[in-house]
């Protein structure tokens, strides 16, 4: 990945954060549990933004970002789910569940979508 594109991910999951841990907080156990696994995967993006200067064969950024991308597979559907039941709860703030819902929607168009897309060119 190029430094543009880093950065841009870096600041897409720090305001995340930042919003969800001190503006938006959820107020039901479905929201809290949905906020904790955003925030594992927040956690996870840093990882491999962190790992990306590297070399070898094959360079540890493809390991992290494979295996990262592995878990996201189980965990980002896990996320949708527990937000739907935020929203059935009707307790949820809305404000809430359309940032995490953002931030879940962005992880599935950067990991999956855009490398689809990219291979089909």
């Amino acid at each position: 990945m190029d430094k543009l594109t880093t950065v841009i991910i870096f600041l897409a999951v720090l305001i995340f954060a930042v919003t969800c841990l001190w503006w938006r907080k959820p107020v039901t156990g479905h929201g809290k549990l949905s906020q904790k696994l955003c925030l594992f995967n927040a956690l996870g993006w840093f990882i491999v933004i962190l790992s990306m200067p590297g070399s070898g064969h094959p360079p540890l950024f493809v390991i992290i970002g494979g295996l990262f991308w592995l878990l996201n597979l189980l965990l980002l559907p896990v996320v949708a789910t527990v937000l739907w039941l935020s929203h059935k709860d009707d307790e949820e703030s809305v404000p809430y569940l359309v940032t995490a819902s953002a931030y879940v929607l962005a992880n599935v168009a950067v990991l999956f979508i855009w490398p689809l897309v990219s291979l089909m060119r």
